[in-house]
């Protein structure tokens, strides 16, 4: 399995920060411990933390839009260097590919799950 560690170093930190800038440390704090909820079943409905990942679809789908961007200008800015277009445009598909899993893998299925 091939695993771009640039991609992921821009979705992660790009949807916890805007997390973190949105509903404060505690609550996305809630959000990374929650994952626990992927496996075993929640005691009861949270609404608030579903809430949180809810907006985390959103911003996932932000930094896919801002990755494919970075990706896009990459690919343009080397179109005089066929080697370096390879690269580029792995990272404007990687992004879209990861932010798509993260979506539909983890925080959907919470987000179904808590509300």
């Amino acid at each position: 399995m091939y695993l771009d560690m640039h991609t992921v170093a821009l979705l992660i930190p790009l949807i916890y920060g805007l997390s973190l800038i949105s509903f404060g440390k505690e609550l996305t704090l809630q959000s990374i411990f929650g994952f626990k909820y992927l496996v075993s079943p929640a005691s009861k409905p949270l609404p608030l933390l579903a809430n949180v990942y809810k907006t985390q679809i959103k911003f996932s789908i932000i930094a896919a839009i801002i990755g494919f961007f970075a990706g896009l200008v990459s690919i343009l800015t080397n179109m005089n260097d066929p080697a370096a277009i390879g690269p580029a445009y792995a990272v404007l598909v990687l992004v879209i590919l990861y932010s798509a899993l993260a979506t539909g893998l983890i925080y959907y299925p919470l987000y179904k799950k808590l509300s």
